[in-house]
């Protein structure tokens, strides 16, 4: 039986040490106690249903749920009657503790309200969305033992549904809005639409079930390009200690509002969510389709989205202002410009330049006289040139969290310029997810932000595994309360990531002196858009590298809008079919290379598990070989793609450039 148990502890309390602790926890002493019955690292007993339960004591009829295309809004005191109303119907069909739903839909009020009642049985959901490869959701559904299943798309349940029986299913719950009266009654299978499932648990008396902190609470599978998709299995402790300390570490305000963009069974989404609805925070949902013209319906407050929204936005403004007259985008430019220095100069000041950390007076003394001259620029420009801008966010714009990827410096200068408060974290499925975030009154730009209360980071070489002097580039491990049990049914890959206590994150990064984590890149095989698509490039690679024309290859694309290649040509086909290309670059053929890329994506495309965002728009062609004496190959005949990617950066750049 799966069962992954294991000691949530905080951090270690040393002499040499004591002075960090103190810094990054006591500041938090003397905060609202509002959130500090939810979570105890030493209590044992831990329900996240108890976070809703207190939810209509606090904010009573305030509305925190808004969906007008699934037609479903509610207020705190609704949304904790609807919870419990769907899991006294859930509880009557025979979920109970331990029970698995399989939960394949996209983002929706409607997926909140299930997913809460399935947890709030003590059940587990495995999630994932509702577009993906039908086999791969039929083999998520069988490896999780799930008995039941919750969809919004009919065509899953007729691909499903051949799998499925009455023996092993009690049940289908429908929560899109197609008419589904065809489907009813499916190979014995009980099949209901939300509001039918309404009904049927009118009668229906719900039990509290005795739920522990490490009890598990879902499993997030990931997206499985290559091979099988592996489970993570987060618990009550997991997800509870997330939205304490969130709330320590960017403190939402009630009664404001949020838009709601991402998919909600990414588990940044959706501890996100959890953690605005626990603030008392208006959730209005939306989607790409509609999200221009939402920002301006919702006027939202908050926004916790990807670099790849944020980069639309900035797009969309600068798109505007190209519009404009030629004398209004000169002046819009050469202001925005000012702004930016001003703004690096104030950061300089308070010594919050990651990479010029310089605490002597004298350094600062040009910064001032710089931020001193240009403030009255720049006070100018925010009151009356940045508004347009700024009437894009919705007007009423307070801060964003940006996430799952990290943010471009361009992106980051851009807003910072604006006036417009941008915080980024970092954090994995693995660890429910996040694991740090920037502060209002540090936020260090280029950085991820120091490890949330009860986090701890370690730097450490590699390959000896052995902790780097602090400024030093290394291996990201981390420890705390959020680390998942494991991925289910699959010990061998849990073992992999875990080290004594210490969750083995992959990621490649150094820490400043404030203790502000910056990532520089991933030592494992998976390249993260910017809109937070997973992408295991190993898979693609494999595909290309059966082209003839294809020696070597790196796909790249880590934190970018999409995938490009470095490529060591095959000269000897490449001469077979261009006899004259000897000495030529093979970049100056526009057409051998046009050819090549559309070769390599109808192969990428011809895999049974391809997804749109896997396609190369770009490839850079090299003649030098990856080898051990250049360094870009070891002893075993590995490609060193952090090498690769080093050696060929700007080349790289140059494929992005638009």
């Amino acid at each position: 039986m799966f069962d992954f148990k294991k000691e949530v502890k905080l951090p270690e309390i040393r002499l040499s040490n004591l002075g960090e602790f103190v810094k990054r926890h006591l500041p938090f002493l003397g905060e609202s106690n509002k959130h500090m019955s939810l979570w105890n690292a030493t209590e044992e007993k831990l329900f996240l249903t108890d976070t809703w339960e207190k939810l209509p004591e606090k904010y009573k009829d305030i509305l925190l749920l808004n969906d007008e295309y699934s037609g479903l809004c509610l207020t705190a005191s609704q949304f904790y009657e609807k919870i419990i109303h769907f899991a006294a119907g859930l509880q009557a069909l025979g979920v109970k503790k331990g029970t698995k739903v399989a939960q394949f839909a996209e983002s929706s009020a409607k997926w909140v309200v299930v997913d809460q009642a399935i947890i709030a049985c003590g059940a587990l959901n495995a999630v994932r969305g509702s577009q993906g490869p039908g086999e791969e959701l039929n083999y998520i559904y069988k490896h999780s033992d799930s008995v039941a299943l919750v969809t919004d798309n009919i065509k899953l349940i007729d691909t499903l549904s051949k799998h499925l029986s009455k023996e092993d299913t009690l049940f289908i719950l429908y929560i899109g809005e197609e008419d589904i009266s065809g489907h009813k009654k499916l190979m014995g299978i009980p099949v209901y639409t939300f509001e039918d499932f309404d009904k049927f648990s009118e009668d229906k008396k719900y039990k509290k079930p005795e739920i522990y902190k490490d009890d598990p609470l879902t499993i997030v599978y990931s997206s499985g390009t290559t091979g099988r998709p592996k489970g993570v299995v987060l618990s009550h402790g997991n997800i509870v200690s997330q939205l304490h300390v969130l709330h320590l570490a960017i403190n939402f305000e009630s009664g404001k509002r949020a838009l709601s963009i991402l998919p909600v069974w990414h588990m940044y989404e959706r501890t996100c969510a959890y953690y605005l609805l626990s603030e008392g925070c208006l959730l209005n949902y939306t989607n790409l389709r509609n999200f221009k013209k939402d920002l301006q319906k919702y006027k939202p407050n908050y926004m916790i989205t990807v670099p790849r929204l944020w980069i639309l936005v900035h797009d969309s403004i600068m798109a505007e202002i190209k519009t404009k007259p030629l004398i209004t985008q000169a002046v819009f430019n050469t202001l925005l410009a000012v702004s930016k220095i001003c703004k690096k100069a104030r950061r300089k000041i308070k010594n919050q330049c990651i990479y010029s950390q310089d605490s002597h007076m004298v350094t600062k003394v040009f910064p001032f006289v710089t931020a001193y001259v240009l403030k009255p620029i720049d006070a100018f420009s925010q009151a009356f040139v940045y508004k347009k801008a700024k009437d894009a966010m919705g007007g009423q714009f307070i801060k964003g969290i940006s996430g799952g990827g990290a943010l471009p410096h361009y992106i980051e200068d851009f807003f910072e310029a604006l006036g417009i408060k941008i915080l980024v974290g970092y954090g994995l499925t693995e660890t429910a997810p996040v694991l740090s975030v920037r502060r209002d009154d540090a936020n260090r730009i280029y950085s991820v932000g120091p490890a949330l209360a009860e986090t701890e980071f370690k730097i450490v070489d590699p390959e000896t595994f052995v902790e780097v002097p602090q400024g030093e580039k290394g291996l990201v491990l981390t420890r705390g309360p959020q680390v998942m049990l494991g991925y289910y049914k699959n010990e061998e890959a849990t073992r992999e990531v875990i080290r004594g206590d210490w969750f083995i994150t992959g990621d490649l990064g150094w820490l400043t002196k404030d203790s502000d984590l910056v990532l520089t890149g991933r030592q494992k095989e998976i390249i993260v858009l910017q809109n937070g698509e997973n992408i295991e490039a190993v898979a693609l690679e494999d595909v290309c590298q059966q082209n003839p024309f294809v020696e070597q290859i790196v796909i790249t694309g880590q934190d970018m809008i999409s995938l490009t290649a470095i490529i060591v040509p095959n000269m000897d086909e490449v001469l077979r079919v261009l006899p004259n290309k000897a000495n030529a670059n093979l970049n100056d053929s526009s057409d051998f290379k046009a050819m090549l890329m559309n070769e390599l994506n109808q192969a990428i495309k011809a895999r049974k598990s391809f997804r749109v965002y896997e396609i190369l728009t770009n490839i850079y062609f090299t003649q030098e070989a990856f080898a051990v004496d250049n360094g870009l190959l070891t002893q075993s005949m590995k490609i060193r793609k952090n090498n690769v990617i080093e050696k060929y950066k700007n080349e790289i750049s140059s494929m992005y450039k638009r």
